[in-house]
């Protein structure tokens, strides 16, 4: 018997693809997947620290944009053709007349991704810190859940963000398509009594 070693190919999909498996029920909005370089990633479920603290952090940009901006809680949004993430929150800019033409701004337009970790760090600070950089988000805010920290990564390539700042309760910050609006970090963290 000859024992060989079989090389077996990956079938990356498609955006387009990604969402037939939605269209004809092979998924259907239970499935947490997302799809990342050509592959269904499973998500892991969101727990109540999660939860809660993705309901703060929504509340404060909404809040604190208004106008200026749009602030997607969860939302999938497809990068090329072979990724569509599920970022925690996505930011774009306001402009409610465009949304109505076409679904999203292209990647490059948008403001902001921001992913809320605590199991999925490592995924969320290598893979998709890497995927959110390619496509030129402009700012990349990672939530670490565990070590209560918010970290932010600027300056997108295609190897990465070339800067990141990590950024406790204190501590202040904008984005970079919205210099002028001051950002607290405490809501992004574990909430502390006044």
């Amino acid at each position: 018997m000859n024992d060989m070693a079989v090389e077996f190919k990956r079938y990356p999909f498609t955006v387009s693809e990604y969402h037939h498996l939605f269209e004809s029920g092979v998924l259907d909005e239970r499935t947490q997947v997302e799809l990342i370089d050509g592959e269904l990633i499973e998500m892991p479920p969101i727990g109540p620290e999660h939860g809660f603290r993705h309901a703060r952090i929504s509340k404060y940009l909404i809040e604190t944009l208004g106008n200026r901006a749009t602030v997607i809680p969860m939302g999938s949004f497809p990068l090329g053709t072979h990724d569509e993430p599920q970022p925690d929150l996505a930011i774009f800019p306001f402009d409610l007349s465009f949304y109505e033409r076409h679904p999203f701004p292209p990647p490059e337009e948008f403001v902001a991704f921001i992913e809320i970790a605590s199991s999925s760090f490592s995924y969320d600070s290598q893979v998709k810190m890497r995927l959110y950089a390619r496509f030129g988000i402009p700012d990349y805010l990672l939530v670490d859940v565990k070590k209560d920290r918010l970290l932010s990564y600027r300056d997108p390539g295609a190897e990465g963000y070339a800067s990141v700042r990590e950024f406790s309760y204190n501590h202040t910050l904008a984005l970079v398509r919205l210099p002028d609006i001051v950002l607290s970090a405490a809501p992004f963290l574990k909430f502390r009594e006044p």
